[in-house]
């Protein structure tokens, strides 16, 4: 599993998010600063973020960015899969049912990607925001 710059930097923001922004929205510049990100970086990261219903933006002196939900219901898994649509890309493993792999059923190694899929993202779903710190 290699994690991408993009997802790096989004799990960064939301737990930045997740221990800021408890009585107000957090501003990315603030995020920015404290995560040693650039704020231009973190102004392309933070609409998959949004669209993905993770946070919410707040307009205004006092708006900023705050979770969409409480920090213990958004798992790791959540952050990723906003950001790069999977959270462990093979080429057999991220097939779906309508485009399965050509190999399947005479792929040795099938079996292997599968279960070390099933088992990342496992991890991944069990460890939440709050989770962080």
């Amino acid at each position: 599993m290699k994690v991408t710059a993009k997802e790096e930097a989004g799990l960064l923001v939301m737990a930045y998010i997740s221990r800021m922004a408890t009585e107000h929205p957090v501003s990315l510049k603030d995020i920015a600063e404290e995560s040693d990100i650039s704020l231009a970086y973190l102004e392309k990261v933070v609409p998959s973020l949004r669209k993905a219903g993770l946070i919410h933006s707040e307009r205004g002196v006092n708006g900023g960015y705050s979770l969409a939900k409480p920090a213990a219901e958004i798992s790791v898994a959540d952050t990723l899969s906003a950001l790069s649509g999977d959270i462990l890309s093979t080429q057999c493993v991220g097939h779906s049912l309508d485009n399965p792999c050509p190999k399947m059923g005479k792929c040795p190694v099938h079996s292997v990607w599968d279960q070390l899929y099933d088992r990342v993202e496992e991890v991944l779903q069990e460890i939440s925001l709050a989770d962080l710190g």
